[in-house]
């Protein structure tokens, strides 16, 4: 007669399973008939440590499929404010659905959780007094680039906050989180001088920003530097296609001006920009190109042009910090910017005179 291994080892091998799998961002277990028989045991043995699991919290069984839950043994509640569009789910600034995408397995992997809330001022019963209230229950927010007319009561809530790529004057008084603008500068002109760069262009749409106008000061002044010369264009339109337009026509009469080089302060529409040097084969000689991946259309073109990173990575890794700190009582609010720093993304829009091996 075939002996089965006790009930408390199979409890405890697929307790071992299952924080395995929370590690590695899988949240479906497998069934009784395939945990019978990898661990041994009877399908009697693993029902019942299933119903076990499940009456702790560990599990959900919703017919033939087991979910892992989260393990939420935090003393606190957090919550990561952001903009946009309800109906659809999509953030308006992709930079931070990237930064919630990376945050999001940070916390999987760290059994902790952050409520995502979603703010649409487009809708027709928006109401911001009523959205704030909301978030008085959470002890510490991590709110993103959210402009003082769409919800003018969130920076007097009594709830500490932690801004995150927040260009707003009133995130001064906060706790902040930022790319290192000037960095991204510096680094754009660095790789521009050393691919052989002499005269770049520096290329922004309208809506310039205090981070924007850092990126444009590190990178004049790094570039002057190197010995090199750069011109800032901006188009003069409200109208975003006019825009795009100027832009295009800019940029295609740099070969014959003498420009080598250009330098997207963020990457939005680079491709429609880009589009005509690129069908004439003039992308990366004679013209080098550079971007801020803000929306990361730069990346996702082909071939991929170079990139200065939105330091997503960094990012979640400083806020799952502060939920730590929060968590083990050693969080201290202090108002100010910690500036992380940006990295760079090889892609195929620089000179070969580039060294292959860029230090950041």
């Amino acid at each position: 007669m075939k002996t089965y291994i006790k009930y408390e080892t199979v409890l405890q091998n697929i307790t071992e399973r299952i924080a395995a799998l929370r590690k590695n961002g899988t949240l479906v277990l497998d069934g009784e008939r395939t945990l019978a028989a990898e661990f041994d045991a009877s399908r009697g043995t693993i029902r019942k440590a299933m119903r076990q699991l499940e009456e702790n919290g560990t599990i959900l069984r919703e017919g033939y499929v087991t979910r892992i839950l989260p393990e939420c043994r935090q003393k606190k509640r957090y919550a990561y404010v952001v903009l946009a569009h309800s109906d659809s789910g999509a953030m308006w600034f992709p930079f931070f659905q990237r930064l919630w995408d990376r945050l999001e397995k940070l916390l999987l992997e760290n059994g902790l959780a952050v409520d995502l809330i979603m703010l649409d001022p487009e809708q027709p019963d928006y109401d911001s007094k009523a959205f704030c209230r909301r978030l008085l229950n959470y002890d510490l927010l991590f709110t993103t680039l959210i402009p003082p007319e769409r919800c003018p009561e969130l920076p007097e809530l009594p709830v500490p906050q932690v801004c995150i790529q927040s260009d707003s004057a009133s995130s001064e008084r906060f706790m902040k989180l930022e790319l290192d603008d000037v960095r991204v500068g510096e680094l754009a002109a660095r790789l521009l001088s050393e691919a052989g760069v002499r005269r770049a262009a520096v290329l922004l749409l309208p809506g310039e920003t205090p981070s924007f106008r850092k990126r444009i000061d590190g990178f004049q002044r790094a570039f002057r530097a190197a010995g090199g010369g750069s011109e800032y264009f901006y188009p003069e339109s409200r109208d975003r296609l006019a825009q795009i337009m100027k832009l295009r026509d800019y940029v295609n009469t740099l070969p014959e001006r003498g420009f080598d080089g250009i330098f997207f302060v963020t990457d939005e529409f680079c491709n429609l920009i880009l589009e005509d040097l690129l069908v004439r084969g003039m992308v990366p000689d004679p013209v080098s190109v550079v971007a801020l991946d803000g929306s990361s259309t730069a990346r996702a073109m082909h071939p991929p042009v170079t990139t200065v990173s939105h330091a997503v990575r960094p990012m979640a890794n400083a806020v799952l910090r502060l939920i730590r700190k929060m968590e083990n009582g050693t969080f201290r609010y202090r108002k100010g910017a910690e500036l992380l720093a940006p990295s760079i993304h090889q892609g195929k829009s620089i000179k070969q005179k580039q060294n292959k091996e860029v230090a950041v």
